[in-house]
Order: structure tokens, then C-alpha cells, then sequence
């Protein structure tokens, strides 16, 4: 019966707790990368696409797979900026290189699937 109480109260508590503030605010990092007028994101999401690709070629893929989902999502946040243009570079190659890592574990676990089979 205490367990049946204390979640009645918890549940309303935090359901009344949840909604007694209100969000009129605007986060001022969000809006900056709204109305940003500024190639930042762009720059970034190219570098760190240049990056992770140039990694494979040294053989370190760590940090392959570290700056490959970094590259997206500033490429996709740089698109209402100024530098659309290397957001959309940048973009483009992560998911080339995001792809080549879904292909590189689909080859691996059908060969570990395939040796099982024997």
C-alpha cells in the first residue's frame, strides 16, 4: 500500500513540477546558430571531415570514427550560414564516411557469419 502511495504523489509531483516553470527564453547558442551570419560551423564541419578522412589514409581510425559524426552535424547546422558552401563539403563527405564505416561492420559480421556456417 506504501508503494502504491508514495507513486500516486511522486507521480503528481513531478507532473506539477515539470510544468511550473515557464520556457520563454530563447537559448542564446541556438539563436547564434540560427541567425549566425558567421562560417564557423561550416569551417568546422570541413575540417573535421578532412580530418577523419586523412586519419584512414595514416591508419588511425580512432579518430576516424571520433570526427565523422561531429563533421554531419555541423555540416547540417551550417546550411542557414554564411559558409553553406563548406558545410555542405563537409556534410557530404562524413556521410560518405559514415557509409564506408556501415559497410566496413555489414562485410565484417557476414564474414564472421559465413566462417560460423562451417
Amino acid at each position: 500500500m506504501k508503494k502504491i502511495f508514495f507513486t500516486i504523489l511522486f507521480t503528481g509531483f513531478f507532473n506539477f513540477l515539470f510544468a511550473s516553470f515557464p520556457i520563454s527564453e530563447i537559448n542564446p547558442i541556438s539563436e547564434m546558430a540560427l541567425n549566425s551570419e558567421s562560417s564557423l560551423f561550416g569551417n568546422l564541419s570541413l575540417i573535421c571531415s578532412i580530418i577523419s578522412a586523412v586519419s584512414i589514409a595514416i591508419g588511425l581510425p580512432f579518430i576516424f570514427y571520433l570526427l565523422c559524426l561531429p563533421a554531419v552535424v555541423l555540416g547540417a547546422m551550417s546550411l542557414n550560414t554564411k559558409g553553406r558552401i563548406q558545410g555542405l563539403i563537409g556534410l557530404i563527405i562524413g556521410l560518405v564516411e559514415i557509409l564506408f564505416i556501415v559497410l566496413a561492420l555489414v562485410l565484417l559480421f557476414s564474414i564472421i557469419g559465413w566462417f560460423n556456417n562451417f
